[in-house]
């Protein structure tokens, strides 16, 4: 049995503190001079510089620092959705460009919904069938080849599932549409036009390489009808 674990991480800047110890200027009373008393010791600012005359962000003089550059977030975008708060019933797209850096053979892959629209740190997966089950049901290859396959729910599961998956000049396109779709109330609507941030998730495994996650993480708007009740989801613009 083959298994996948999606880690989402988040970077932050070091503190003012810690920028001002590293990089600060360094005062008087820490520069060296004996007429006066002075010299550097712990607790003063190092003055490290940057940019082209830093040995240190320039693996210089014997700093080595191994550096990884690109955009960890491919872009996966919901693009058009409408999920309502149960029991009325919605659609949601969402469209990805994921670049590949290992081979993928849709002949003979397998794809699962991990996450369809889930409150991460609040209500959990929201969305959900007619009958209260969560997520999105199973989805099964149709058509499939090795550079294109499409993927279907089976005849009669609410929500019904159709991704559509294309590899193409080094990057996978990926397609996922899902109807009759509805919602359970979200925790953590907030904000001056109430939204909430909701992840979609999808896992492809061709068998052979790791599993590959195509993933959009965006704020949802949380509407409203004329008295203040919560109506349905919507990314911004749909």
């Amino acid at each position: 049995m083959r298994s996948s674990c999606i880690t989402t991480c988040s970077w932050g800047g070091p503190s003012a503190d810690i920028v001002d110890l590293l990089w600060g200027e360094i005062s008087s009373a820490c520069t060296f001079n004996p007429a006066a008393g002075h010299a550097w010791e712990y607790g003063c600012n190092l003055g490290l510089p940057t940019g082209p005359a830093s040995d240190v962000f320039n693996n210089r003089s014997g700093w080595d620092f191994t550096t990884r550059s690109g955009n960890p977030n491919p872009g996966s975008t919901v693009v058009r959705g409408r999920v309502p708060i149960a029991p009325e019933r919605g659609r949601m797209k969402l469209s990805a460009r994921v670049p590949l850096a290992q081979d993928l053979d849709l002949a003979a892959a397998t794809v699962s919904v991990d996450r369809l629209v889930h409150e991460e740190g609040g209500a959990g997966e929201l969305g959900h069938s007619l009958t209260g089950e969560p997520g999105a049901p199973a989805a099964h290859a149709s058509g499939n080849s090795s550079r294109r396959t499409i993927f279907r729910s089976s005849p009669g599961d609410a929500p019904r599932v159709i991704i559509r998956l294309r590899v193409r000049r080094g990057q996978l396109e990926a397609d996922l549409d899902v109807d009759r779709v509805t919602a359970h109330d979200p925790a953590l609507c907030a904000g001056l036009v109430p939204s909430t941030d909701l992840w979609t998730l999808l896992s492809v495994d061709d068998g052979f390489n790791p599993p590959l996650p195509v993933q959009a993480i965006q704020a949802w708007e949380c509407r409203e009808d004329p008295d203040g009740g919560l109506v349905l989801l919507a990314p911004p613009g749909g």
